[in-house]
């Protein structure tokens, strides 16, 4: 009998023991997750003289420090694991230790920093976490995103014009890794981007945004290269050296572009074009050209797959669907699932419980970790309609 209670006290403790050590993977099952902030995270933190918008990149280390772009003031902000500032690196400038405008995706190594700046200082900054600049590494072309992989290898993107027609620009994207030892640059993978745009004159075009396709690059939990484009379904995994090892699908139906919401893309530039400071004959001019423009044009079948791409600290990859959310700031989103080798595991809804989280764009404002998930919000104080930003920690249970 003894024994017995002993067996059954053994399996409660187990079950009990995989809950409380339940991993990111299970609560991705769970179907859903709520932006519910801890409250004891950053209590006492003045944030409204932090961040003053969702533009922020955020790179959550292996010791809990949390690091947050802040391209106002061209310098990071580092918060402790329990969201307290501890200290603030860089300075507005083009030496070493300067930033420009600093975008952060991943780490290199697990010990330093990878730092993007002003796409044409071609540069990547290399900082440890304790604010001291390792290295400046330059880059052959106009960095526009950087991110740290394995074997001193770091990969980027690039953008350049190959041709100018009438109502056309034809551009490319370049996916390069850069090895930092030898400094040998090499093109991965290139994507063509068509842009078409409205003629004014000679020296004037309007663009509407039309959903060309984002290039997403992220360093993987192997310390391989992933490659995405997000107005197609495909994803690439390279390895540092540019081997292609694997391509997989994401499970997304795109969303049609309607009749709807091409209309109110021409109405919104209309009405952004007489709120616009500039001579009213020029102003005329581009509202004519507007109003006689055919904006179906301008636009694909589809919207792109998906918005946003994250790696989570056990090396899941989280792909965020597009979403025909503008002007639903509040709306959820919905993201699915994927091993690091790119099977489809699941597909979880992510509940703003009324908060503002820009998901859609360059910008990395979620980061999925077993110390929790951060992200940067923003919740409107309904007395003084302030748009109030700050970085919040979701507790994984």
């Amino acid at each position: 009998m003894i024994k017995k209670c002993n067996a059954v006290f053994i399996v409660m403790f187990l079950v009990l023991s995989a809950g409380l050590n339940a991993g990111l993977l299970d609560l991705y099952r769970r179907g859903s997750i709520k932006l519910d902030p801890d409250p004891g995270f950053g209590k006492d933190v003045e944030w409204e003289t932090l961040i003053y918008d969702g533009k922020k990149d955020i790179v959550v280390a292996p010791d809990g420090s949390i690091f947050v772009t802040n391209t106002h003031q061209d310098n990071i902000f580092k918060f402790d694991a329990g969201g307290r500032l501890t200290a603030t690196y860089g300075r507005r400038g083009l030496g070493p230790g300067d930033l420009l405008t600093p975008s952060c995706y991943s780490l290199l190594n697990e010990n330093y920093l990878v730092i993007s700046e002003y796409a044409a200082n071609s540069r990547i900054s290399i900082f440890d976490f304790s604010g001291k600049c390792k290295d400046v590494v330059k880059t052959k072309h106009p960095c526009f995103r950087a991110v740290g992989l394995r074997d001193n290898k770091i990969a980027y993107y690039t953008l350049k014009n190959k041709n100018e027609k009438k109502e056309t620009v034809i551009g490319e994207a370049l996916v390069i890794i850069k090895d930092i030892d030898s400094g040998v640059e090499k093109v991965v993978d290139a994507f063509e981007k068509v842009t078409k745009v409205i003629d004014i004159s000679p020296t004037y075009n309007l663009a509407p945004d039309n959903f060309l396709g984002e290039c997403f690059i992220h360093g993987d939990s192997k310390g391989n290269l992933l490659v995405g484009v997000s107005n197609t379904n495909i994803f690439k995994i390279y390895s540092p050296a540019g081997v292609l090892l694997k391509t997989f699908t994401v499970n997304i139906e795109p969303i049609p572009v309607s009749e709807a919401y091409v209309k109110s893309q021409k109405d919104s530039m209309l009405a952004s074009l007489l709120e616009q400071p500039i001579p009213q004959e020029m102003r005329k001019a581009f509202v004519n050209a507007v109003k006689k423009t055919d904006f179906n044009k301008f636009f694909e079948k589809n919207f792109p797959y998906y918005s946003q791409v994250a790696i989570d600290s056990e090396g899941n990859i989280l792909v965020f669907k597009w979403l025909d959310n503008s002007g639903k700031a509040n709306e959820n989103e919905i993201f699915q699932v994927y091993s690091p080798e790119g099977k489809f595991l699941c597909e979880t809804i992510l509940e703003k419980s009324g908060f503002d989280l820009e998901i859609k764009g360059n910008f990395n404002t979620i980061q999925f970790t077993k110390q929790g998930i951060f992200c940067i919000v923003k919740k409107r104080d309904e007395k003084t309609y302030d748009d109030n930003y700050r970085l919040v920690k979701i507790k994984i249970e």
